[in-house]
C-alpha cells in the first residue's frame, strides 16, 4: 500500500468501462434577514468533488484485498488520498531523479490552483506507481506559456514527457457500508463515491 503524508493512497485503477461521475459543491453559507437581500459567503473559496467510480475484482485475492482496505477506511472515518486519473497538468520538461521544478503547460495553475492547498499535491504516474509530491511553490512564464512549479522534494525517478500527472485529492467514502455483488466465486464489482474534503488538505 502506498502512503503519503501518513495517508494511504489509493492506487487501484478503477475500471473504465463506466465514466466516473464528477460533482462540484462549494461550501456556501447563507444569511437571510428576512426582509431585504440575502447575502452568501464562501469561506472556504475551495471547491469539493465527489466522485464515482467502478472498481472490478477478477479474483478472490483481489476481493480480499478490496474488503480489507475499506475496512480500513472504517466507512467514513479514515480520509485517504486518491488521484484523479486524469491528465490535469502536462509536463513540458521531462523530469529526471533529481528535478525539483516540473515545468507544466500554462492553464493558470499559479493563480488559481495552487493558492488552494487542496490543489498543491500531485500524483506522477510512472512505470505502473504512483509517485506523490507537495507543491511548494508556483510562477507562470506568460512568454512560454509554461509554468514552473516547486516540488517539495524530488521524484527519485524519471518522469519522461506524456507521464500522467493528477491532482491528488484527500477524500473519504460517503458510506459505512459496503455492497459487494458478485458475478461467480471470484469475480465482483462496487461502486465507489469519494467525498473531497478539500479544507482538511495540509
Amino acid at each position: 500500500m502506498t502512503t503519503y503524508q501518513s495517508l494511504d493512497v489509493l492506487t487501484l485503477h478503477p475500471n473504465a468501462r463506466e465514466d466516473g461521475a464528477t460533482t462540484l459543491s462549494r461550501a456556501v453559507e447563507e444569511f437571510d434577514p428576512g426582509l431585504g437581500r440575502r447575502v452568501l459567503t464562501d469561506p472556504s473559496g475551495v471547491t469539493g468533488r465527489s466522485r464515482s467510480w467502478l472498481w472490478t475484482c477478477k479474483s478472490r485475492e483481489e476481493i480480499v484485498a478490496l474488503r480489507t482496505w475499506f475496512m480500513a477506511r472504517r466507512g467514513k472515518a479514515i480520509p485517504f488520498w486518491a488521484p484523479t486519473w486524469r491528465q490535469d497538468l502536462e509536463l513540458q520538461a521531462a523530469l529526471d531523479t533529481t528535478s525539483t521544478i516540473a515545468t507544466v503547460a500554462h492553464v493558470g495553475y499559479t493563480d488559481r490552483a495552487f493558492p488552494q492547498a487542496a490543489r498543491r499535491h500531485l500524483g506522477f504516474y510512472i512505470d505502473g506507481t504512483w509517485v506523490c509530491r507537495q507543491v511548494s511553490a508556483a510562477v507562470a512564464y506568460p512568454s512560454t506559456e509554461t509554468e514552473g512549479l516547486t516540488l517539495a522534494s524530488a521524484l527519485g525517478v524519471a518522469a519522461p514527457l506524456g507521464t500522467l500527472v493528477s491532482y491528488l485529492t484527500l477524500c473519504r467514502l460517503d458510506t459505512d457500508e459496503l455492497q459487494l455483488p458478485y458475478t461467480t466465486d471470484s469475480i465482483a464489482e462496487v461502486s465507489f463515491t469519494f467525498v473531497e474534503l478539500p479544507q482538511e488538505a495540509p
